[in-house]
């Protein structure tokens, strides 16, 4: 039956920003000895059911909700309870293995739903609704640090739903490796997340329900400051809204007047992957119950503090802004909201009740509640509700309700016998539902150049999460080391993008660091690397003269003519390659070349020794009057003015030049005698030209005093032997004509008389 309530609350009502809250799943909530509130009411409505006082399978059983959930469907109505209760004296613990845990919504036990009641328990039950099957719930526990499930079914006993065979007590974690207390779900990006503190290392395992059903395989994530918080210890994990960011408070007993020290601890969530990741520390101290606003921008948190003297905890509730910057800034927004009254009753009368605050939970209705402990010890009045109304304001604007639910007739119970640790009396935890269903979108297309490099890294769009490529590799950039077209799918918003990369590669033509070479020969050969046909620009610059030279070419380019020095290469594509190497070319020691005689003139038919020194190896030219064209003293036999040129090499096959010029003499010793004698005594019997060895006879005649022509000729070696058509010419004066040509193009003429005597 319903009893008095006292509810000092405006009713603004809220627009609740995460669609979890926006269904009736969560609408009927269970905590301490026999209580609930139920939203489906407005305001929610607080029962005090003592009617389940009663007899349950002939035992007279004390109904305890203090760790229990109640199930309802999207409507608000009620389709069952989950309690987790062992055996023992205490009121509430009479069980016996065979005890159900389950009851319908009739208040009914469902026969065979114990839940391994013999172990001890570890926090509130969690219930994930089936993706896949919406009369389908995975009810998870944790007994003895071991993670359980059962998979309970509507459809089946009646419509009053039953645990599915061969589904029931199912470990997935096994005893000794997972915090009860450090447990929630999480809307993700593919299904519900069950997330939930390791006990045996530092981090959380997180197991996904999907539209499959139950991946009992976790991903594992490494968070958290062991060194700073004993997790074991009490405290809760929440989840903001919007899924992405995690909280929990956390506990080091430490036994200092004062003081109970621990942490509070932020981590990113991706719902894609079910990682935490980023760990951050807001705030130091003995962190408890953690909850965020409906706009996942303000987290609120309650803290005990021991005074140990008097034996005394007192609650505070603090707020801090999570939409600045940094953390420095967040921690510095710290407010206190709340300082918790020690107790609703005459604090005179009762000065060492303890006034701690415990867990906190965003309602369907938009605001938070948190649970003030008080055991009845006084006048009987015991837990009460604080009620934040505006949970999105900064500061005291969110307007905090001290006491804003009790019951003031009887006083709110959790459990004679059972501890007062807020970490053992939790408010159920929140019913994530699954409505998603990710669409797949084409992103964007990319072509790339892998620019004179045998790896290439692509680096996909920053900002996203759960990037996978087409080979499975899971990064958000990838070294790849062939062209070729590559594929890559990541969340946004839990929608799945591909984006298509194109990647070409332009391997670095071959370019060395050092060139050798003589002066003024020094090349540069630039190699394309074989099957790179790609069309290089390539400009080289002398860093000292800044002279410049350019081509272009797919196979390759060879500079010439190259003097030493440090010079820069440009190298640049169509595709936007772009890149500047460094060559030092360095010159080989050049020969000197001496030649000898310098210039010089010889007589016309004579020749000259020609000498050069200084190198290893000569090329003499012109070739067609020198004896030879490869030694250092070649002879030269010139017929006209030659200029002669020497190429030395040295063993590095370096060159320098010779020359030597030589000039010729045509004077020549020709004439003509003015008597001669044809008497047979062998003395002057013939009349010729003297000397005429390289001349060019062009006519030599003779003539008697009558201008007969008694004598012609051409030959330079014949002469006039006083004769005529074979008889012997009269004894006197006869007149000659000579005209001789000369090597040099001179032309002589000579004219005269002579005297024959016999």
């Amino acid at each position: 039956m319903k009893k008095m309530i006292r509810y000092f609350i405006v009713f603004v009502f809220l627009i609740v920003a995460a669609d979890v809250h926006a269904q009736g799943e969560n609408n009927i909530w269970t905590f301490g000895k026999w209580y609930s509130l139920d939203f489906n009411t407005s305001p929610p409505t607080l029962k005090d059911d003592l009617m389940l006082n009663n007899q349950l399978g002939g035992t007279q059983l004390e109904f305890i909700y203090r760790q229990s959930i109640a199930v309802s469907n999207s409507a608000g109505q009620l389709q069952f309870f989950v309690m987790m209760r062992r055996g023992g004296t205490a009121p509430g613990n009479i069980v016996t293995p065979n005890t159900p845990m389950i009851y319908d919504r009739n208040i009914q036990p469902v026969q065979g739903s114990q839940m391994m009641n013999t172990l001890p328990v570890n926090g509130a039950p969690l219930v994930i609704p089936h993706p896949g099957n919406d009369k389908q719930y995975y009810i998870f526990y944790v007994r003895n640090n071991g993670l359980l499930y059962s998979l309970f079914d509507m459809s089946l006993n009646n419509g009053m739903g039953n645990i599915v065979s061969g589904q029931h007590n199912i470990l997935i974690s096994g005893y000794n490796t997972v915090i009860g207390d450090r447990m929630t779900s999480v809307v993700g990006c593919n299904g519900v997340w069950l997330v939930i503190r390791n006990k045996d290392a530092n981090g959380y395992k997180s197991f996904l329900v999907s539209r499959q059903g139950l991946n009992s395989v976790p991903v594992l994530s490494e968070a958290g400051t062991p060194t700073l918080g004993d997790y074991n210890s009490h405290g809760f994990l929440k989840a903001s809204p919007n899924g992405r960011i995690l909280a929990t408070g956390v506990v080091k007993h430490q036994h200092i007047t004062d003081s109970i020290s621990g942490i509070l601890e932020l981590y990113d969530f991706e719902p894609c992957s079910g990682k935490l990741k980023n760990t951050r520390i807001i705030d130091t101290g003995g962190y408890i119950g953690v909850c965020f606003s409906p706009d996942n921008l303000k987290l609120y948190a309650t803290r005990s503090v021991e005074h140990v003297i008097l034996n005394l905890f007192r609650g505070y509730l603090f707020q801090f802004d999570l939409s600045l910057i940094n953390i420095p800034a967040i921690s510095a927004s710290k407010t206190l909201i709340i300082q918790n009254p020690l107790a609703i009753e005459d604090i005179a009368s009762c000065p060492h009740n303890p006034a701690v605050l415990g867990d906190i939970r965003l309602a369907p209705d938009g605001r938070l509640y948190l649970l003030n402990y008080h055991p009845p010890v006084c006048s009987g009045t015991g837990m009460a509700f604080h009620v934040i109304e505006q949970p999105n304001n900064v500061g005291l604007a969110c307007q905090p309700i001290i006491n804003a639910i009790y019951n003031a007739q009887n006083g709110m119970d959790y459990g004679a016998g059972f501890s007062t640790s807020p970490s053992d009396n939790p408010l159920p935890h929140d019913i994530k539902v699954y409505n998603g269903n990710p669409d797949t979108i084409i992103g964007q297309t990319f072509r790339l150049s892998a620019c004179f490099a045998d790896t290439f890294l692509i680096n996909a769009q920053y900002g996203f999460e759960c990037y996978t490529w087409d080979d499975e590799t899971i990064a958000q950039a990838k070294v790849i080391r062939e062209p070729g077209t590559y594929f890559v799918n990541y969340y946004a918003d839990c929608n799945v993008i591909v984006d298509t990369y194109h990647i070409s590669f332009f391997r670095l033509p071959q370019v060395p660091e050092v060139i050798y070479g003589c002066i003024g020969e020094i090349s540069l050969k630039i190699e394309n690397e074989a099957g790179n046909n790609s069309l290089f620009h390539y400009t080289l610059t002398n860093m000292e003269t800044e002279h410049k030279q350019a081509a272009s070419s797919s196979v390759g380019h060879t500079f010439r003519g190259l003097f030493s020095g440090n010079y820069t290469v440009r190298i640049t594509n169509e595709e936007g390659c772009d890149t500047i190497m460094t060559v030092i070319a360095e010159a080989y020691p050049s020969p000197e070349i001496i030649t000898t005689p310098t210039d010089t003139m010889i007589r016309y038919g004579d020749s000259v020794r020609l000498n050069v020194s200084g190198g290893t190896m000569y090329t003499w030219f012109p070739s067609a009057s020198l004896d030879t064209t490869t030694v250092a003293s070649p002879v030269a036999y010139p017929f006209k003015q030659t200029g002669y040129f020497v190429i030395g090499f040295n063993d590095f096959g370096c060159r320098d030049t010779g020359y030597i010029n030589v000039d010729i003499d045509f004077t020549m010793p020709d004439f003509v005698p003015n008597a001669f004698s044809p008497n047979g005594d062998g003395v002057n019997d013939v009349f010729h030209i003297e000397g005429a060895h390289y001349q060019k006879v062009r006519a030599f005649n003779i003539h008697n005093r009558y201008g007969q022509l008694v004598f012609s000729t051409i030959d330079a070696t014949k002469g006039w032997d006083g004769n005529y058509n074979g008889q012997a010419c009269d004894v006197g004066t006869y007149y000659y004509h000579i005209q001789l040509d000369y090597p040099n193009g001179r032309t002589r003429i000579c004219k005269g008389d002579i005297v024959l005597i016999r």
